[in-house]
C-alpha cells in the first residue's frame, strides 16, 4: 500500500477497509507514510478495527493524515485497539490540522483512551471549527466526568454542527458529565439531528435533569435518539424528559 499510494498523487477519494487483518505498527506506519504523499485527498474512510495497533502507529498514522491538509471528509475506525491517551493525542494533534473538515467520525470504542485520552480528543476538535457532521464513538473507554468536560467542551467551538452522534455508552461521566453536555449542547443551536448513548453510565435523576434543560434550547431539532439505559433515572424524570422535548418530531428515548 505505502507503494502504491505514494504513486496515486492525484487521488481525491480513497476507503481502505483493513479491519481484522493483523497490520500492526509496522504495517500502519507503511500505510501513514502512503497517505502522507497523497496531497489531493479530500475524503478518505480508513477502517482498521481489530487490528493490533500500538502508539506508534497511531503516531505514523497521524503523521501521514496530517498532510493531508485538503481534507473535508474523515472517517477513522479503530474499535478494539488497545488506543491509549498516548494513541488520543496524536490524533488530536492531526485533527489539529485538519481545518477543512466539514464531516468526521472517529470510532474508538473498546479501547483505552480514558481521561487523558479525550483531553486530547477534545483539544483537537475544537480546532475543526468547519465541522457540520461529527459522530464520537467512545464506548467502553474508561471515561470519567473530567474525560466528558474535556471532550465536550472541546465540542463547544463547533458552532456549525448541524449533525452529531456520541457514544459514551459503559463508562462513568456521572452527573458531572452530563452537565457539561447541558452546557455545551445548548450552545450549538443548528442541530438538528442528534444522538447521544449514555447507557451505563450512573447518571440518576439528577444527570437526567441536567440533559433535559440542555436538550430543551435545541430549538432547531428534528430527530434525537437518546439511550439512558441502566442509570437509575426514575420513570417521573423520563416523563418529564419528555414533556421537555415534545417540541421533537421524531423523538427516541430509551431507559
Amino acid at each position: 500500500l505505502h507503494y502504491v499510494l505514494g504513486k496515486l498523487i492525484h487521488l481525491t477519494s480513497l476507503s481502505l477497509a483493513l479491519g481484522g487483518n493483523t497490520v500492526g505498527d509496522q504495517g500502519c506506519q507503511a500505510l501513514g507514510g502512503g497517505l502522507g504523499k497523497c496531497l489531493q485527498l479530500t475524503t478518505l474512510f480508513v477502517d482498521l478495527t481489530a487490528s493490533k495497533l500500538g502508539d506508534k502507529a497511531y503516531q505514523a498514522l497521524g503523521d501521514g493524515l496530517g498532510k493531508c491538509l485538503k481534507l473535508t471528509t474523515l472517517s477513522v475506525n479503530l474499535y478494539n485497539n488497545n488506543v491509549s491517551p498516548k494513541g488520543c493525542q496524536a490524533l488530536g494533534d492531526v485533527l489539529g490540522k485538519l481545518i477543512h473538515l466539514t464531516s468526521l467520525s472517529v470510532n474508538l470504542g473498546v479501547n483505552n483512551a480514558g481521561d487523558q485520552g479525550c483531553q486530547a480528543l477534545g483539544d483537537g476538535l475544537g480546532k475543526c471549527l468547519q465541522l457540520e457532521i461529527l459522530s464520537v464513538n467512545l464506548y467502553k473507554n474508561s471515561v470519567g466526568p473530567q474525560g466528558c468536560l474535556a471532550l465536550v467542551y472541546g465540542l463547544d467551538k463547533c458552532l456549525k454542527l448541524t449533525t452529531l452522534s456520541v457514544n459514551l455508552y459503559d463508562n462513568n461521566v456521572g452527573v458531572q458529565g452530563c452537565q457539561a453536555l447541558r452546557d455545551v449542547l445548548g450552545k450549538l443551536m443548528h442541530l438538528t439531528s442528534l444522538s447521544v448513548n449514555l447507557g451505563i453510565n450512573d447518571i440518576g435523576d439528577q444527570g437526567c435533569q441536567a440533559l433535559g434543560i440542555g436538550l430543551s434550547k435545541l430549538i432547531h431539532l428534528t430527530s434525537l435518539s437518546l439511550e439512558l439505559l441502566c442509570n437509575g433515572v426514575g420513570p417521573t424524570e423520563i416523563v418529564g424528559l419528555r414533556q421537555r422535548l415534545r417540541h421533537v418530531a421524531k423523538l427516541e428515548i430509551r431507559d
